[in-house]
């Protein structure tokens, strides 16, 4: 994450290359979603204007 967030601004084969390997290693330690909020506070907060 650090390649991306440093404030250099590589080429953009570099950049896919840096993400493509920050999602490969996140990807490694999937777990399951767990939802922390309720739904009605959900549907409400979307529904707001």
């Amino acid at each position: 994450m650090e390649r991306i967030v440093s404030g250099i601004k590589p080429a953009e084969d570099n950049l896919i290359a840096a993400i493509d390997d920050y999602l490969a290693v996140w990807n490694q330690n999937l777990g399951p979603f767990v939802w922390t909020a309720a739904a009605k506070g959900i549907s409400t907060s979307v529904m707001a204007p």
